[in-house]
């Protein structure tokens, strides 16, 4: 088992690029911003079960973005990546908090609970099929379709709700690493995940502070 595991660090791209260049900063920062993406989404959390309510939050992106790092961290694995693992396991625990918190505190639809179940089947997908970049392009599209439901569901609730703007400012920061590190790595996946990840963060800040301003001079 330890021997797995050395093996697996020295041969990731993170122990072969160590150095004083732009794969170890990206790499670095990519590591260090998971952590306060980590804090930002306990701050999520935290707001969920506080105020006892899922308003304006997308069960469709949750749910889903709950088993896309739970299998991003067999992609890490598959493409040697020491930096997506620690991101997919740090974070996808996570998000197990935060989807039961929506489970219990927002009613979800009949297609909902589908698409939950429907989403689980990613994780032996990923794990067991050779295809990891096929698997994870899929993954990647999905994403994206997800993604859109978050500004989505912002405009459709015409609230801020329990969205946490900590959580989306730490992922807008965070991201931005990951469309450099996608690039100086060459993985074409990810570079198009990135990319989705932060036009769709962008939107859904951008109508977070307009709602907060409607409601800052509604409450005036």
């Amino acid at each position: 088992m330890f021997e797995t595991i050395l093996n697996f660090f020295t041969t990731s791209v993170e122990y072969q690029n160590w150095g004083w260049n732009a794969s170890t900063f990206w790499a670095l920062g990519i590591n260090a911003f998971t952590a306060i993406e980590w804090w930002g989404l306990q701050q999520q959390n935290k707001k969920i079960w506080k105020e006892r309510s899922g308003e304006s939050l997308s069960v469709t992106l949750f749910s889903y973005v709950l088993f896309a790092f739970l299998a991003f961290i067999f992609y890490g694995v598959a493409i040697n990546s020491i930096s997506s693992v620690i991101n997919g396991l740090v974070l996808g625990v996570m998000y197990i908090f935060v989807v039961s918190g929506l489970w219990r505190f927002k009613k979800w639809s009949v297609r909902e609970k589908t698409q939950f179940w429907t989403f689980a089947s990613i994780l032996p997908a990923m794990a067991f099929l050779p295809w990891y970049n096929e698997m994870f392009l899929l993954i990647s599209v999905g994403m994206m379709v997800a993604g859109a439901t978050m500004p989505w569901e912002l405009w459709k609730a015409g609230k801020r709700g329990v969205l946490e703007i900590r959580l989306l400012v730490t992922y807008l920061a965070s991201t931005i690493f990951w469309v450099g590190y996608a690039f100086d790595i060459e993985q074409w996946v990810l570079e198009i995940l990135a990319c989705a990840n932060l036009f769709f963060l962008g939107i859904t800040t951008i109508l977070w502070c307009w709602y907060y301003r409607k409601e800052k001079r509604a409450r005036a």
